[in-house]
């Protein structure tokens, strides 16, 4: 067996980093293999990222806490922490986002702890800028001009896409919030009139907050399709579907036609049961859809994809409940349409409001964009993303909605070559596998990553370089 440290540079501390992070450290420790990580990532807070980071309580993880601990074989981890916490927490309990992002920065503060005798970790806060490729090993340039050499890159920048912004131009004015996470959210005044871009999660997220923190908001959301998260439910008397699963492995020649003929015909038969049935086909999604061709593939995006998502990414009970009356009072209205236009007035905003029969110009106090990230990757607005694609390093995937990578998270470069060294997980590995944002789907990357890298000859110590010498990370 292999007993040479391999050394590994991180970039990125959210949620993708710091599953692979932990996941490397346990690896190293259950093969006796020392691993010597560098996480690149300038926060002080690790494990929080866009998605945790939030601290409004009541932004909560649409998965149940069973569901969405940091390893698949212990269930119970993530249960274990938050009745630490609070001993009173109930079953089927979805936390805080918030919260779930303190989880994740003491899980890998215990697992550095507790495999200290294999594995070291160094928290970089820099920015990283470039990626030199061979030298025998690939060196990460940062921010600071110092250079990260390692075996091995993992890139887990989480949505490196550029969120989406309708309408970048300065017309809209100061009340136009083009991100409500980058920005943060502004101080609505009570009984302002707020209007939401996207009827999606984070629309409801930003929504529930609004009408919870001031007095007398009222609070618009329109979206082309004008289609709300489901709710979670009660699981239906029939458990699994194996069979819908079953006959769509057994297709030799899939195709889009093919499957979504197959999931409608289940959903005929048990039309209750549609939760269990699109969760059936979650640990298989990667694997259909990779068997797609790109023309399927950009046919489901087109004409699927917002039903897949307001179906799959579903709310949690307690969210599904407070929307509920939030719809029912009036204070919120989700309406199919669009704002064709917006226009800075006074302490506000004009939007020529669409909702089928022409914009009709309609004034807010404030405009917040909740559209969510953008399905170009090559619009990304990272620097070190979009050097890694200009250089030919990377490429997007047939679809561009993240890297091109093989089934293992290795990058393809321009000629198709999978690079051994140059590594991805989470949303950057959408395009291959479609289903790679929520955290079970992640900590399997990871799991899978740590045990390849750990079985992979190492060159050398991990260093921090400046001017050809080491120094220490900080």
């Amino acid at each position: 067996m292999n007993r040479d440290a391999v050394s590994v540079a991180v970039i990125g501390g959210g949620a993708s980093g710091t599953l692979a992070c932990v996941h490397l450290l346990e690896a190293s420790a259950a093969s006796r293999r020392p691993v010597r990580i560098s996480l690149i990532e300038p926060s002080d807070e690790l494990g929080r990222g866009t998605a945790y980071a939030s601290p409004d309580p009541r932004h909560l993880m649409n998965t149940p806490m069973e569901r969405s601990g940091a390893w698949a074989h212990d269930p119970g981890h993530l249960v274990a922490w938050l009745r630490r916490r609070d001993p009173d927490t109930p079953s089927g309990h979805y936390p805080p986002r918030g919260t779930y992002g303190a989880y994740l920065a003491d899980t890998l503060r215990e697992t550095r702890e507790r495999t200290a005798g294999t594995g070291q970790l160094w928290h970089v806060r820099r920015r990283a800028r470039r990626v030199l490729p061979g030298l025998p090993r690939p060196v990460v340039a940062l921010s600071d001009g110092r250079c990260v050499a390692a075996d091995r890159v993992v890139f887990a920048m989480g949505n490196a896409a550029t969120w989406r912004d309708p309408f970048p131009s300065a017309q809209a004015g100061p009340r136009y919030v083009r991100s409500p996470w980058h920005s943060g959210l502004p101080a609505v005044a009570d009984h302002s009139s707020v209007l939401l871009l996207g009827n999606g999660l984070t629309a409801v997220d930003i929504g529930l907050s609004l009408l919870g923190g001031s007095v007398g908001v009222r609070v618009d959301a329109v979206s082309r399709h004008g289609l709300l998260p489901r709710p979670h439910g009660a699981g239906c008397s029939h458990g699994g579907h194996p069979n819908v699963v079953g006959a769509l492995l057994a297709d030799d020649r899939l195709t889009l036609a093919r499957l979504v003929s197959t999931v409608r015909s289940e959903m005929r038969r048990s039309p209750e049961c549609w939760r269990e049935i699109i969760d059936a086909l979650r640990p298989c999604t990667g694997e259909l859809w990779g068997r797609l061709d790109a023309d399927d593939q950009r046919d489901f995006l087109g004409r699927f994809g917002t039903y897949w998502d307001v179906h799959r990414h579903r709310l949690p009970p307690t969210t599904a409940h407070r929307l509920g009356r939030a719809l029912g009072s009036g204070r919120l209205k989700a309406r199919k349409g669009r704002a064709a236009y917006l226009r800075a007035c006074p302490r506000g905003v004009v939007a020529g409001l669409d909702v089928g029969a022409g914009p009709v110009p309609v004034r807010y106090d404030w405009v917040i964009n909740c559209t969510g990230f953008g399905r170009d990757i090559t619009g990304s607005a990272d620097p070190l993303l979009s050097w890694l694609l200009r250089d030919g390093l990377a490429v997007p995937d047939s679809l561009r909605l993240g890297m091109a990578t093989d089934r293992r998270g290795r990058l393809l470069d321009r000629d198709g070559r999978p690079d051994p060294a140059l590594l991805a997980i989470g949303p950057l590995r959408r395009g291959s596998q479609w289903e790679t944002t929520a955290i079970p789907e992640i900590r399997a990357q990871a799991a899978q990553l740590a045990d390849d890298i750990l079985g992979s000859p190492a060159t050398g110590p991990a260093e921090l370089l400046h001017q050809g010498g080491p120094v220490s990370s900080s």
